[in-house]
């Protein structure tokens, strides 16, 4: 661990004093949160992979209206996705 990581005090009844909150927490002071967020960023998409989203429309409509509060970040997802500038490949359609 760094020094950073010893000079550290976790109480001893604090949730980060054991278990894989003392990990975390361990991990967090040793490679820093955005060495960490990477891992689990990495780690969700390989399980993205293999478990994939498969929702219907039908479904989306039983969950109820966080359909539509996802909308628009689906759209700025999708208008990253197309590419821009002469000469560069359009996007195809999913469908």
């Amino acid at each position: 661990m760094s020094s950073r990581a010893d000079s550290l005090h976790i109480p001893p009844g604090s949730p980060f004093s054991a278990g894989w909150r003392a990990q975390l927490a361990a991990m967090l002071l040793t490679y820093g949160l955005a060495d960490v967020m990477d891992a689990v960023s990495a780690f969700s998409e390989l399980c993205c992979q293999h478990d994939p989203d498969d929702c219907s429309r039908q479904a989306e409509l039983e969950a109820g209206n966080w359909v539509l509060a996802a909308q628009p970040a689906q759209r700025r997802i999708e208008a990253c996705a197309v590419p821009r500038g002469p000469g560069r490949p359009r996007k195809e359609d999913d469908d």
